[in-house]
């Protein structure tokens, strides 16, 4: 039996099955696409993060520049508190990933960078 309501993503008043709550397939994905956005909103946000850092040394690397002062990195909008791992070498040093490419801070202040690949 068709029954009258309204749509849960516009409002507007259709009929249909008595378990159907959007008026369309557009308002249905766009419902659930805006429920998914808010969800992910957190996780969004650090991969922009992650995404402007590693194409910050990407471009380093393509231009030859293998360290650079943690100033001037910073100066480059590069988040020194997004990384996607990090581990320990063999001298005690701590190697921040992020992707495919590294990077570690020597004595001296440097940040240095390389390629996983």
């Amino acid at each position: 039996m068709d029954t009258k309501r309204n749509c849960k993503r516009c409002g507007e008043i259709f009929t249909g099955r008595s378990d159907k709550v959007f008026c369309c397939d557009g308002c249905r994905n766009d419902y659930h696409n805006y429920l998914r956005r808010e969800r992910n909103k957190g996780m969004n946000r650090v991969n922009r993060i992650l995404s402007r850092n590693r194409e910050i040394i990407r471009s380093l690397l393509a231009e030859g520049i293998e360290s650079i002062g943690t100033r001037e990195l910073s100066m480059l909008t590069f988040d020194f508190t997004h990384f996607t791992s990090m581990d320990k070498r063999i001298l005690g040093r701590t190697c921040y990933h992020i992707y495919e490419y590294c990077y570690y801070y020597s004595a001296n202040g440097e940040v240095h960078f390389s390629s996983k690949e």
